[in-house]
């Protein structure tokens, strides 16, 4: 099962494509949608990686979890694609128990799994590390608690990207993300040696 660790967020597509096959539902962690058409006078980067994804054909099953920054162009994108956005707010109105209850009733019809999980998603307090910080995040319990309860034997593949070692100081983005790949490994295989 291949676990990539990044650098930018593009390292998902290749690595959906990859996985084409298996036809995994995504669910991304991550602070902004990506779903830019093209950003900086490019249309395949960390912001527009998602955009390239859903052209695919089939587009896969798109969770978003954590999402707090976006453009308009990024939100008719959603209201014209499948996609499911929890919030980084619905982790404060509805808690990341219930919020991981729904997310886990949506790949309910999953047969395989991608979990990609952008460290920007965490608030900046505990991932200062990252390319494009953004206030407000989610915190390493909020992220754990779904990752606990959507990981099973269904994972196909996972990502921990965009930790940015120069933004790093003293390396607590780097060691949450180390805890976050770990955490992943062991919730899958503790399910997968149970079937």
């Amino acid at each position: 099962m291949p676990i990539l660790l990044g650098g930018e967020h593009t390292i998902t597509l290749g690595a959906l494509r990859a996985l084409s096959r298996a036809r995994p539902c995504l669910v991304v962690f991550d602070a902004h949608l990506d779903l830019r058409d093209e950003y900086l006078g490019l249309r395949l980067g960390h912001a527009t990686f998602m955009r390239r994804l859903l052209e695919t054909s089939p587009p896969p099953k798109v969770i978003y979890v954590g999402a707090r920054a976006f453009s308009r162009e990024e939100v008719e994108a959603i209201r014209r694609s499948s996609i499911t956005v929890r919030w980084a707010q619905d982790f404060v109105s509805l808690g990341p128990v219930n919020v991981a209850s729904g997310i886990v009733s949506e790949l309910s019809r999953c047969e395989s799994l991608y979990v990609s999980v952008d460290m920007d998603v965490f608030d900046p307090a505990y991932a200062p590390g990252v390319g494009n910080p953004e206030p407000l995040g989610l915190t390493p319990m909020d992220v754990l608690t779904v990752i606990n309860r959507i990981v099973d034997e269904r994972l196909v593949g996972a990502d921990v990207v965009e930790v940015s070692p120069p933004y790093d100081v003293g390396g607590s983005t780097s060691a949450l993300a180390a805890k976050v790949v770990l955490e992943i490994v062991l919730k899958h295989y503790a399910t997968a040696s149970r079937k």
